[in-house]
């Protein structure tokens, strides 16, 4: 009976968070279908604000290292929408455990980025320490985008974005 009660008060939880999840969800749907998510200048501001979280403030190019596929994604998305790129200066290094299949996740990657497979360096092996390994886990990438003008409009828009 104990156990019936456990479950059922889990359960419950369970479909509030959902529930929850399902209002934040539409209510998040609503306020960006004002927003013109299409528009450069909002391309730019969303890929600064990434670029401010997850890029390296070298500014001699551009470098965003994530292991979020989504994450990726979305911020090379919004730089190829916000800015007039040469696709010839993009390149990617994956840093991988020894259990991973490196041409398997080198496709994978090459798949979110849409940067072809000879734009990819040499693979980063690192030692697997046996502690534990993840399921599903295809490394993390670091994207590069060698363009010094547009690393420091990224900084300054992130830094404005600060001050206002």
């Amino acid at each position: 009976h104990k156990e019936q009660n456990r479950y059922k008060m889990a359960q419950t939880w369970i479909n509030k968070r959902q529930t929850q999840y399902e209002q934040n969800l539409n209510y998040a749907k609503k306020l960006l279908a004002n927003i013109d998510l299409e528009s450069k200048n909002i391309s730019k501001v969303i890929c600064a604000i990434l670029f401010w979280a997850e890029g390296n403030k070298n500014f001699s190019h551009i470098r965003f290292t994530n292991s979020d596929p989504m994450m990726i994604q979305t911020f090379i998305n919004y730089l190829r929408q916000g800015y007039n790129l040469d696709e010839t200066k993009f390149r990617a290094c994956i840093h991988l455990h020894e259990y991973h299949d490196p041409k398997e996740i080198h496709e994978y990657w090459s798949k979110i980025t849409q940067i072809p497979l000879n734009k990819f360096r040499k693979a980063y092996l690192k030692p697997h320490t046996g502690i534990r390994k993840k399921d599903n886990y295809k490394g993390c990438v670091t994207i590069y985008y060698f363009d010094s003008l547009i690393a420091h409009e990224l900084e300054a828009l992130y830094n404005a974005l600060a001050i206002s």
